[in-house]
C-alpha cells in the first residue's frame, strides 16, 4: 500500500462496528439438552406437584421426556431462577448450554477490552435486523447454527454482498476440519485474505484474540478496492461462478471442472499478503500500478488454464494437423467476427486514459464508489468527462531554474500532473489525423511519484518518444515508405491499419503532451498489445533502443530461523527450536538488495520465547544486572517495532548485526538490540556489541 494511503486510512478499532451471530442468544433448544432430558424428566416426573407447577409456568408436560417442545424448554430457561428447589437438576440440564452461552459472553467481553465499543457490539440470533442498520465491518459467525452449516452459509453470502465485511467463522470444536472449512469458503465464494476460522475457546482467550484482531486488514480503502476487484471480474465473466469443490481437484483429467471456477479458485484464493508482497516489494520500485499488473498475470493464468485442459488439448492437436486449401475464399465473404479476434490480438484497452501516475494522486476513494465507465476508442464521442480536480502529490520537477529544454524548444509547461504512458500507447484523434505511438520503454514511463520512492523520480522534462502514422482503410495499399504497418485496429467501428512513420521519430518533453496533443482533440484509450509494440520500437528504434518489459513476479524462498539470546559474556545460547519456513526472503531490483519478512507465527513465537528468557534471566539469582533490564526491553522493543509484521527486515551481514526495518518509503529504521545474521550456521553467534540482547540466524532451506 502507497506511504499516502497508509497516512490517511486511519480507522480505530473502537468506530468498528462487530455483529456476534450464534444461536445461542435464542435460548435452548432440545438439541442443547438431549444429553440431560431423559434423567431430569425422570426425576421431576416422580413429584405431580412439581410436575404441575412446571406446567403452568411453562406450559409444556415434563413428566415424559417425548412431550417436551423447544418452546417448553426456552420457558423453563427462562423461569429457573424462580424454581430454587430443583436448582441442582436444572444446572445439570442446562450445563453445555451454559457453556456454550458462556463462551460468547466472554468473546464479547474480550472485544470490549481492546478497544471495541460497547454500543458498536451486536449480538444476532440469525439473520433478523442484521441488514436493516449501519453496515458491519467485522462479524463473528457460528459454523452450526441451528438450521446447520448451509445457514450459515447464506448469511456468510448476503454478508459479503452487503457488507464486504471480516467474517470470522466460530466453532465449539477445539480443532476445525481444515477441508471443511474451504468447502465453506468456497460454497460462500468469500475472499480468502477476509475469511478466517478460530474456535470459539482461542477466541475466548485474551491474547489469542488480541493477536487476530492486531492481523486483520484495517484499511478499508483497501479492503474495498480487492473486494470490487474480483466481484467486477466476476461479473464480467458472466457470474456468479462458484469454484469447484475440493474433491473436484483430485478427479481424472477427462473430469475436471470447467476454467472459469478454476480460475475464480485461483483469484478469491489470493490472500491480502499476496497483493502487498506484489506491490511493496516488486512494483514500488518499478511504478508499475498493481490493478494493470495483476489483470496481465491473471490474463497469462486464464490462457494457461485453457491451453492446458485436456479436451482443448486434444482439439488443438487436430486442428494443428488441418490445411484448408479447398476452401480459400472465392467471393465476397466477410469475417467481422475474424476482424474482432484480430483487432483485440493487436491492442488492449486503456484503464485510465490521460491520466496521471495512479499513486501520483494523494486522496482516498470512497467505500463502494464504482470509476465512470470510459468511452470505447472504437465509438469516439464529441466530448469527454473531465474528471473532477484531485489532490495532488508534490509536482514532478523539472531544472531548478527552469528547463532549458522546453526554453530552447520554445515550449510551454502544461502545469498539470504527467499523464501516465506506457509503451504502445496510442494516441487517436480520427480516421484523417496523424496517428501517435509511444516508443519509450515502459520501464522509464512507470515512474515512480517522489513520496512513494525517491529513487525513480520523473523529471518533467524527460522526453516522451512517439512515433506518427496514418490510419487507413483495410484492403488500401499502403504507403511506399513505410515498413512497419499496425493491423488491425477498428476505429468507429470500421477496421484500418496503420502505417507508420518509421523514419520520423518524435521525442517531446513529457509535460507538453497534453498542452499538443490532448488539448487538440487526442485519445489515449488504446494500447497495442506488448508484442506488437516491441515489434514497432525494434523496426524504429533497431539497436538504439533498449526494450523495457514487465517485472517478474518475486519468487519468494523459504527461511528457518533461530533465535538465540545474550548470555553475561559475549556468546548467545539458543532459545527454542529451529523454527522451519519461519520467514521468506525476497530479493530487490539489485542483486544485493534482499529482505526478509517474518511468517506471522514465527514472529509471535520468537516474542515469545524473547518474553520467557528475559524473565528467565530476571528471576535469576546473581544475573547480571544490565541482562535484567536489557532482555526484557529489548523484547518490549521487538513487539513494538515490528508493527505487527507490516516492516520487512533488511539482509545485510552474515555477523550479527543491528537490524534494519525498511518501511514503504525505502527509509530504513534500526533495531539496536535485536541482531540478524544470515548465512549457513553451525555455532552460535557471538558479539561484542553489549546493546545486543537477542540474535535471528536466518538460513536458506
Amino acid at each position: 500500500m502507497p506511504a499516502s494511503a497508509q497516512q490517511h486510512a486511519v480507522s480505530p478499532v473502537s468506530s468498528w462496528r462487530v455483529a456476534i451471530i450464534d444461536d445461542v442468544y435464542a435460548g435452548p433448544t432440545l438439541e442443547a439438552v438431549k444429553n440431560g432430558l431423559a434423567e431430569f424428566c425422570a426425576d421431576v416426573g416422580a413429584d405431580e406437584s412439581l410436575v404441575r407447577v412446571l406446567n403452568q409456568r411453562t406450559q409444556c408436560d415434563f413428566a415424559n421426556a417425548s412431550n417436551v417442545t423447544d418452546a417448553g424448554i426456552v420457558a423453563l430457561y427462562q423461569c429457573r431462577d424462580q424454581l430454587t428447589d430443583i436448582a441442582g437438576q436444572l444446572e445439570r440440564l442446562f450445563l453445555e448450554f451454559d457453556q456454550r452461552r458462556n463462551e460468547v459472553v466472554t468473546i464479547e467481553q474480550n472485544l470490549k477490552a481492546q478497544g471495541f465499543a460497547d454500543a458498536n457490539i451486536k449480538t444476532f440470533q440469525s439473520v433478523q435486523d442484521l441488514f436493516s442498520g449501519e453496515p458491519f465491518q467485522l462479524v463473528f459467525l457460528d459454523l452450526l447454527l441451528a438450521k446447520g452449516e448451509d445457514e450459515s452459509k447464506d448469511i456468510a453470502k448476503e454478508i459479503y454482498e452487503k457488507f464486504k465485511a471480516f467474517i470470522l467463522l466460530m466453532s465449539n470444536s477445539p480443532i476445525a476440519n481444515p477441508q471443511q472449512v474451504e468447502e465453506f469458503r468456497r460454497a460462500t465464494r468469500l475472499l480468502s485474505g477476509f475469511f478466517g476460522f478460530r474456535a470459539k475457546s482461542d477466541l475466548c482467550d485474551k491474547e489469542k484474540l488480541r493477536i487476530q484482531i492486531e492481523t486483520l486488514p484495517k484499511d478499508p480503502a483497501v479492503c474495498h478496492a480487492i473486494h470490487n476487484f474480483v466481484m467486477a471480474l466476476e461479473e464480467a465473466l458472466g457470474g456468479p461462478i462458484v469454484e469447484p469443490k475440493l474433491n473436484e481437484r483430485a478427479a481424472a483429467d477427462d473430469a475436471r471442472p470447467s476454467i472459469l471456477p478454476q480460475f475464480m479458485h485461483t483469484l478469491r484464493a489470493l490472500g491480502l499478503h499476496d497483493y502487498a508482497l506484489l506491490c511493496e516489494l516488486t512494483l514500488r520500485y518499478e511504478g508499475h500500478p498493481l490493478g494493470d499488473y495483476m489483470m496481465r498475470l491473471l490474463g497469462a493464468h486464464l490462457l494457461a488454464q485453457l491451453l492446458s485442459h485436456p479436451g482443448l488439448k486434444s482439439a488443438v492437436s487436430a486442428l494443428d494437423t488441418l490445411r484448408f486449401t479447398e476452401f480459400l475464399p472465392l467471393g465476397d465473404e466477410r469475417s467481422p467476427s475474424f476482424h474482432r479476434m484480430y483487432a483485440d490480438a493487436t491492442t488492449e484497452v486503456v484503464t485510465g486514459p490521460w491520466g496521471p501516475h495512479p499513486w501520483s494522486v494523494v486522496g482516498e476513494p470512497v467505500a463502494g464508489e464504482t470509476a465512470a465507465s470510459e468511452p470505447s476508442v472504437d465509438q469516439p464521442t464529441e466530448t469527454q468527462d473531465v474528471p473532477a480536480e484531485q489532490p495532488r502529490a508534490a509536482p514532478e520537477r523539472a531544472a531548478e531554474d527552469g528547463s532549458e529544454i522546453l526554453a530552447f524548444l520554445g515550449l510551454q509547461d502544461d502545469e498539470k500532473e504527467l499523464p501516465y504512458m506506457q509503451l504502445g500507447d496510442l494516441l487517436v484523434k480520427d480516421e484523417k489525423s496523424l496517428v501517435f505511438a509511444v516508443l519509450s520503454a515502459s520501464c522509464e514511463l512507470q515512474f515512480v511519484p517522489t513520496h512513494v520512492h525517491k529513487d525513480r523520480e520523473r523529471l518533467r522534462d524527460d522526453t516522451v518518444l512517439l512515433v506518427p502514422g496514418r490510419m487507413r482503410t483495410v484492403g488500401a495499399p499502403p504507403a511506399k515508405k513505410s515498413q512497419a504497418i499496425a493491423g488491425l485496429i477498428e476505429w468507429n467501428g470500421t477496421p484500418y491499419c496503420i502505417d507508420w512513420f518509421d523514419g520520423k521519430l518524435i521525442g517531446l518533453p513529457h509535460c507538453t503532451l497534453r498542452n499538443l496533443l490532448e488539448d487538440r482533440g487526442y485519445l489515449h484509450h488504446r494500447r497495442l498489445q506488448t508484442a506488437r509494440a516491441l515489434e514497432l520500437q525494434q523496426a524504429v528504434l533497431s539497436k538504439l533502443s533498449r526494450i523495457g518489459l514487465e517485472v517478474r513476479p518475486p519468487f519468494p524462498r523459504d527461511i528457518k530461523i533461530t533465535l538465540y539470546g545474550r548470555k553475561a559474556d559475549q556468546s548467545f545460547v539458543q532459545l527454542g527450536e529451529v523454527v522451519a519456513q519461519g520467514g521468506l526472503l525476497f530479493h530487490g531490483r539489485k542483486a544485493d538488495q534482499r529482505v526478509l519478512v517474518l511468517r506471522r507465527t514465527a514472529f509471535f513465537h520468537f516474542a515469545e520465547e524473547m518474553k520467557k528468557y528475559a524473565e528467565q534471566v530476571a528471576s535469576a539469582e546473581g544475573a547480571d544486572a544490565k541482562l535484567k533490564t536489557g532482555l526484557p526491553a529489548a523484547a518490549t522493543v521487538f513487539m513494538a517495532s515490528m508493527g505487527g509484521l507490516k516492516l520487512p527486515i533488511e539482509i545485510a551481514s552474515t555477523e550479527p548485526k543491528a537490524i534494519q526495518l525498511v518501511d514503504s518509503a525505502g527509509i530504513k529504521q534500526p533495531i539496536k538490540q535485536i541482531a540478524l545474521r544470515f548465512g549457513a550456521f553451525t555455532e552460535a553467534p557471538t558479539s561484542t556489541n553489549k546493546e545486543l540482547m537477542f540474535c535471528l540466524s536466518a538460513e536458506e532451506e
